[in-house]
């Protein structure tokens, strides 16, 4: 039997929540009965060469991503053209957008997309878009069912057109506890002093000066806290600047781009989240495997994977208060603190384990085929 062969675009695959999720997928796809191939419009990034490192093909066609660049369409026309691909599959608004108009001009059987966020920056003409492109499209893949009741009320998307699928973080990645740095000698932390992580692009999306605002309310607790922020972003000189200001540079340590979010996890206390709008955070789920206690905002996808007071303790966004309490809470209750981790490593593999992932998509996508083919495959 021909192996189905499968298209996914990206603009590029950066260290990120949606990259991850690109690996875990190929990193379990069936080989036996699926080919997949990778384009990024930009650059490969370390998650492109990751994946490479699977045995998977990833060309980069190098172009800006700029939304005008007609190129693109022109490359990914040939690209696809080229490979007869049954499948196209792509991940957010700029590469949905190049891949979709091809694809369907070329009659590929099924074509795909996922949203990963609540998209609260689009404007009129981003929606007018949508709503063409999503015309176009099989199915949408959102993140959680919050993604998809957004979509459905603010971009007049078909219920019918969006399939949910929870994300899933690499297990494989983090089973390996000895393989972890010891990050408190090396940054010259005490072997008992209270840390706080947080991990993720340094964007206002993210919410890092509530956490560090919280900070003032926290160590009139825990004086010797410290901050581990993991991340890079356009607002990494404003936060800098921003810590320097409110005398926080004893607490709070940059580590910039950081892959090994092991040693980050095997040092941390406490995840803390205090983000203004999410799809559904990997870096959640990442905590719950390493059973890490959670501290986040109640915004979009979270309270799908948080249970509050159970697996973890949902707050409202910019709420100071509730965040600095909340950690509180955490850091002084040790019993409390393992409680929650406890039940959200067993949420975890109840609900969100890669293999359940990877066999849902490969579902869907056995199921779409079989209705364009009109017979079981």
């Amino acid at each position: 039997m021909n192996k189905i062969k499968i298209l996914y675009v990206h603009t590029a695959l950066p260290i990120g929540g949606a990259e991850e999720l690109r690996f875990i997928l190929l990193q379990g796809l069936n080989k036996e009965r699926f080919e997949p191939f990778v384009c990024c419009i930009k650059e490969k990034g370390l998650i492109g060469e990751r994946i490479e490192r699977l045995g998977i093909p990833v060309v980069e066609l190098g172009f800006s991503g700029n939304f005008y660049d007609l190129r693109v369409f022109s490359a990914l026309f040939n690209l696809i053209k080229e490979k007869g691909f049954q499948i196209v599959q792509s991940c957010m608004f700029i590469a949905t957008i190049f891949s979709t108009f091809p694809a369907r001009v070329l009659k590929v059987p099924v074509i795909l997309s996922e949203e990963h966020c609540i998209e609260v920056w689009k404007r009129m003409h981003h929606k007018i878009i949508d709503k063409i492109v999503f015309s176009l499209l099989d199915k949408v893949i959102a993140v959680s069912e919050e993604v998809k009741n957004y979509m459905i009320s603010n971009e007049e998307i078909s219920p019918d057109k969006v399939f949910v699928l929870p994300n899933t973080a690499d297990q494989k990645r983090f089973e390996d506890i000895s393989l972890a740095r010891d990050l408190r000698k090396e940054l010259n932390i005490s072997q008992n002093g209270p840390v706080i992580g947080i991990v993720g692009r340094l964007h206002t999306q993210k919410g890092h000066k509530y956490l560090f605002e919280s900070l003032f309310e926290i160590k009139k607790v825990f004086s010797n806290v410290k901050v581990l922020v993991a991340g890079e972003g356009p607002l990494e000189q404003e936060l800098k600047e921003y810590v320097h200001q409110m005398q926080l540079e004893e607490n709070v340590i940059f580590l910039g781009r950081y892959e090994d979010i092991l040693s980050v996890f095997n040092t941390i206390d406490v995840l803390v989240l205090p983000s203004l709008y999410e799809g559904q955070p990997v870096v959640i789920l990442e905590a719950m495997m390493c059973e890490k206690p959670v501290v986040a905002t109640s915004v979009g996808g979270i309270p799908e994977l948080i249970e509050n007071e159970k697996t973890g303790i949902l707050v409202p966004p910019k709420n100071i208060e509730a965040l600095s309490s909340s950690i509180i809470k955490i850091l002084n209750e040790k019993e409390y603190a393992k409680y929650l981790a406890f039940n959200a490593k067993k949420r975890f593999l109840e609900y969100f384990t890669p293999e359940r992932y990877v066999q849902r998509m490969e579902c869907l996508y056995n199921k779409l085929l079989e209705e364009k083919n009109g017979k079981k495959i």
